[in-house]
């Protein structure tokens, strides 16, 4: 791209939207458009098209490995529709509180302990299932979504990683 400041300015707003991934946003998207940027805007020397449909890819798989990973997991510990819709609002919830009682590391607790709270709290009231059964639906929620958040961030980093490698590491 050459132009540092227009670089930074990218790399800092794909880093942020990488960390709003804890609210279940696709923000590894973001690092997809600033090599689009690149691509179409640039000397044509740090980014090509191949490198395009593989940040593309890895964004890709983020969100469908999150989507995924949290349906089985809840599905597998026998979470009802009821449930993971508790998951997705508690999880948004959890995350919004927890970012306002201790960013980062709170907004990544709130969003765990929202997502079981949640299932736990629609299967208990919406349908109507016992204690135990709601408990083991949280559980298996909150595991889903452990692994998925784990694979989104991990996505998201291998992006920012190539991003920087690509503007920075690049000799010219």
């Amino acid at each position: 791209m050459n132009h540092i400041a227009l670089e930074i300015l990218m790399f800092a707003i794909s880093a942020i939207a990488v960390m709003l991934g804890i609210f279940g946003l696709p923000g590894n998207f973001v690092p997809v458009l600033a090599v689009l940027i690149a691509l179409l805007f640039g000397d044509g020397y740090s980014f090509t098209w191949m490198w395009f449909v593989l940040f593309l890819i890895i964004a890709a798989s983020g969100e469908i490995v999150e989507q995924l990973t949290s349906l089985i997991g809840a599905k597998k510990f026998g979470a009802t529709r009821a449930g993971m819709i508790g998951a997705i609002i508690g999880g948004i919830a959890g995350g919004i509180l927890g970012t306002g009682i201790l960013p980062v590391i709170g907004s990544l607790l709130g969003v765990f302990l929202g997502c079981f709270s949640g299932t736990f709290l629609f299967e208990l009231l919406f349908s109507q299932r016992s204690i135990t059964q709601s408990r083991r639906a949280g559980t298996g929620a909150l595991l889903g979504r452990v692994v998925a958040t784990a694979y989104k961030f991990t996505a998201g980093f291998v992006l920012l990683i190539l991003l920087a490698w690509r503007y920075w590491g690049v000799s010219r």
